[in-house]
């Protein structure tokens, strides 16, 4: 731990970044807050799985379009404005939505509108916080900042849904809104104190297209970094409907209401925890690409076992694994992209990433919520494992090197 343990302490001693990790951490566990109340309120408006597929699908989107476009503006704008503006408009969509559903004025059009919109922001907002917060500590304790901020982001992922789950029944579904409203301003004045800057790059003489064909034409010829991204492509189509689909899982399956439903959240965010507190340790395994690959067996099978299982307290276990298990997987995929990539172009293959990674996701809501509609939750989420298993299976032996990374 003597490693990990001095980055984060170099990290720590940075006041613009104890400040920005506050709001972070503040505005996190709104937007769990959020997002729990806003997927119970989509099975209470609309009663369909279909539907919960296809908000997820509006909702994500944007990042399979305009990722290398928010990519672009994190490094030719000043960080910290862009990151000001889009908080800025957060904090009154969030708002705007809270008082309309107070008003007893959201219908299901709106909420479609709404989940794209937001979509957009978060889309542009993340590029420019995740460099944002290298402006802040520097190279030297970067490590440090990044496990800080994934611990923040996981514990977030724990209590928001847990809270939310009591906060529906305390303050109906349009405090939560009020609330995460109230978690983005305070995130807000946090980036109006901070002093780090960001020095927009000059522009480069080649265009951006020329660029985006370079990283394209060395993924294509990388067997490995191709290898990576179709695991990736994998993951994000077939492997994330559980959480997709868990609302209806909790009320018509295990019998739950929404506080029931926010400890399932709560659950999932529980394991993806310890699976970044396990990856944090100093490094024990000289083969992570070994442990990627048993970590893609084992998780399609908890699938199958959360898919069968109709008992509350083991559904929390299970889910608890589903969390850890995907955590490690996209964490050390992360980690083997960017050790395989060439310094010049890691920022583009990691764009790439990113964009299958989560651009598949909506894709992979929108058909689970379909097919959820016509032939169950439970054979959905073993069908798309069973296909999760095999495919990563087949990627894993046709390009064997990354097994041995």
């Amino acid at each position: 731990m003597g490693i990990e343990k001095r980055a984060a302490s170099g990290a720590w001693s940075h006041l613009d970044f104890r400040l920005y990790l506050l709001g972070e951490t503040v505005s996190l566990l709104g937007t769990w807050v959020h997002l729990t109340a806003y997927g119970w309120l989509i099975l209470q408006l609309t009663d369909s799985a279909f539907f919960l597929g296809l908000i997820n699908f509006l909702n994500f989107f944007p990042m399979l379009v305009l990722a290398p476009l928010a990519g672009v503006m994190a490094d030719r704008f000043d960080r910290r404005k862009l990151l000001i503006a889009v908080q800025a408009i957060l904090t009154a969509f969030t708002f705007l939505f809270g008082l309309l559903l107070k008003l007893e004025a959201v219908t299901l059009p709106l909420v479609m509108v709404f989940a794209f919109l937001a979509g957009v922001l978060h889309t542009l907002y993340s590029p420019a916080r995740q460099a944002y917060v290298c402006d802040l500590v520097g190279r030297k304790d970067l490590l440090g900042a990044i496990s800080l901020t994934s611990f923040v982001f996981h514990g977030a992922r724990i209590a928001g849904p847990a809270l939310a789950g009591l906060l529906i029944h305390l303050v109906k579904m349009q405090g939560c809104f009020f609330i995460n409203s109230a978690s983005f301003l305070v995130a807000l004045v946090t980036l109006l104190l901070l002093r780090g800057r960001h020095e927009p790059a000059a522009r480069a003489s080649r265009s951006m297209k020329e660029e985006l064909l370079d990283g394209m034409r060395y993924v294509a010829s990388s067997p490995v970094v191709k290898g990576l991204l179709l695991l990736a492509v994998c993951l994000g189509f077939f492997g994330t409907s559980y959480g997709v689909l868990l609302p209806v899982f909790a009320r018509d399956l295990l019998h739950r209401d929404a506080a029931g439903f926010g400890f399932l959240m709560s659950a999932m965010g529980l394991g993806a925890l310890l699976g970044s507190l396990l990856l944090a340790l100093p490094e024990r395994y000289s083969r992570k690409g070994r442990l990627l690959f048993i970590a893609q067996l084992v998780f399609p099978a908890a699938t199958v076992l959360f898919a069968l299982c109709r008992d509350y307290l083991l559904s929390l276990a299970l889910l608890v694994s589903l969390g850890f298990f995907n955590v490690v997987q996209n964490t050390l995929s992360n980690t083997l992209l960017q050790q395989s990539a060439p310094d010049g172009m890691r920022g583009r293959v990691m764009s790439f990433y990113s964009q299958v990674m989560l651009g598949m996701m909506p894709l992979g809501a929108l058909l689970a919520g379909y097919l959820a509609t016509r032939v169950g939750v439970s054979v959905t989420l073993v069908a798309g494992a069973a296909v999760l298993a095999l495919a990563t299976s087949a990627i894993h032996g046709k390009v064997a090197a990354i097994r041995r990374l």
